[in-house]
């Protein structure tokens, strides 16, 4: 059963590398979502089970508005994608 880790960041790169270190495992994916406003996508570690939204996906997320709901809803439908695709999705690296 593959299991649809997502996760959405805005600072950080460093730790949220070490979360995807722990969560590394063939039956896993990680989705994430990089807040608009951050630039560090470059600094994620490239897996092939590690899925970086593209920038017309990314949103500018302000706390406890719309753009919340936006990124989380952008994150559900890559992940489906994804898993209905077979994973046949594009990597980082």
């Amino acid at each position: 059963m593959k299991i649809a880790i997502l996760i959405q960041c805005h600072k950080n790169p460093k730790q949220i590398n070490l979360l995807l270190e722990r969560l590394n495992h063939p039956d896993i994916d990680c989705y994430l979502h990089i807040d608009k406003k951050a630039d560090f996508t470059d600094k994620i570690i490239h897996r092939e089970n590690v899925f970086v939204l593209p920038d017309e996906q990314r949103v500018s997320v302000e706390w406890a508005q719309i753009s919340q709901v936006t990124a989380t809803l952008n994150l559900l439908n890559t992940a489906v994608a994804g898993i209905r695709g077979g994973g046949a999705m594009t990597t980082i690296g």
